[in-house]
Formats: structure tokens, sequence, C-alpha cells
């Protein structure tokens, strides 16, 4: 008797979903614990859930800060890691805010400093900082008719 491949491909299914999430990913990739500050930088759709997945893991006496700029509706509560919540697909002025106090803080990071940027879907929206040339409401004007064409986001 063959194998199912009905049966097969839900068995992959159900394996990926439960081996692809934040806390399991970030069990077998944790860095070493630096000389000076940790800094994360979580960005996108799944930002806060891997923020706070990231806190699980990272050692309680060790010093960690950041922030997790996720959409709207999809914070999870972390203790030592600011969640942000802002527009997706269209920027918004709280990304676009976020995005600058980013650029700060991590200039602010030093060689004894460890960054930790834990990036999903979405994050270019979220984290939105167009160049000077480039008006804000102009990026907002381009995000909306790329998605009224139909390009895929």
């Amino acid at each position: 008797m063959s194998p199912d491949p009905i049966k097969i491909l839900h068995d992959s299914f159900d394996w990926l979903v439960a081996h692809a999430g934040a806390h399991t990913a970030l069990e077998v990739s944790m860095p070493s614990p630096p000389k000076g500050r940790t800094y994360v930088l979580a960005i996108g759709k799944a930002a806060a859930s891997m923020a706070q997945a990231f806190e699980a893991r990272w050692p309680s006496h060790i010093a960690l800060e950041g922030i997790a700029l996720t959409r709207y509706n999809h914070a999870v509560a972390c203790q030592r890691i600011e969640v942000v919540e802002a527009s997706h697909p269209v920027p918004d002025n709280v990304g676009q805010e976020t995005a600058r106090r980013v650029v700060r803080d991590i200039q602010s990071l030093t060689d004894q400093d460890l960054l930790v940027c834990l990036i999903s879907g979405g994050g270019s929206a979220l984290l939105s900082m167009p160049v000077d040339a480039v008006p804000f409401a102009e990026k907002q004007s381009i995000n909306r008719q790329l998605l009224a064409s139909g390009v895929p986001i």
C-alpha cells in the first residue's frame, strides 16, 4: 500500500507550523550576550511575537532594550522591548516617527553593544522613512497606487 499523498502534505504542513514559530526558531539561534548593551529591533507583522520570544530566552540579568514595530492589532506583551503599532500596508506617521527613533537608538550603539534584528513580512511598510527628496505623502500615495493596481505586497 502506497502512502497517501494528502496525508503526507497535511503532516508536513502541521510539522512546519509547529516548528516555524518564533519561540522554536530562536531556540537554536540565540547570540551570545555582549559586553555592553543589547538592542533588539523587531519589525514586521510578527515583530511583537518575535520580540517576546527573544525576551523569553535572553538572560534576565543582562540589559535588553529595543523596539518591536508591528501592525495595528498585532501587539503582544513584552517586558523589556517596547511594542509600537503602526499602519500596514500603507505606512503612517507612527511608523515614520518610530523609524527616526530607531535610527537615533542605533547610532548610539558602540562596538561593545549587540544589535539584534528580527524581521518578518511587512517590515518595509511599517518602518518607513523615505529619503528627504521623497515626501512621506508621496510614499503613501505610491503604496496605495501599487496596491490598487493589483501588485502583490
